[in-house]
């Protein structure tokens, strides 16, 4: 990643990929301002544009770009509502290192409960195919 800060009565911040620049260009715009209704508030107004030009699947790794962003975006709003908690000495609801253990936590369940499904699916063809073979010894 690269980046570059402007300035001016706005912030804005400009950030781009430079790892697999020849699979797709990542770029984000962030513009941190003051609230017109509330000077104590800053506003984010934040953009971003994922292209590639790979003929034939640039659609595909346009979609797996968005997708990874935004997944990194959720990280990315948990840590800086952190650092804004903290700044403000507030204590944060949780922290990152919680919201990741309740995660890992739940796809693990999420991975028991589709490893139960498959083997009752499993159980179910073989009850099938034997039920079949018992009624093929009787014709």
């Amino acid at each position: 990643m690269s980046s570059r800060v402007i300035l001016e009565p706005l912030l804005w911040r400009i950030t781009w990929n430079i790892n697999h620049a020849w699979l797709m260009v990542v770029e984000e715009q962030c513009v941190y301002c003051e609230n017109s209704y509330n000077s104590g508030w800053t506003e984010i107004h934040w953009e971003t544009w994922v292209s590639s030009s790979l003929f034939g699947v640039s659609r595909a790794v346009q979609e797996f770009g968005l997708d990874c962003f935004k997944s990194n975006v959720t990280k990315t709003m948990k840590g800086f509502e952190y650092i804004l908690a903290k700044l403000q000495g507030e204590a944060p609801s949780k922290t990152l290192i919680e919201t990741a253990k309740e995660a890992k936590e739940k796809a693990k369940e999420l991975q028991k409960a589709l490893e139960a499904t498959e083997k009752a699916k499993d159980l179910a063809n073989k009850a099938a195919t034997k039920q079949q073979q018992q009624q093929q010894q009787f014709m």
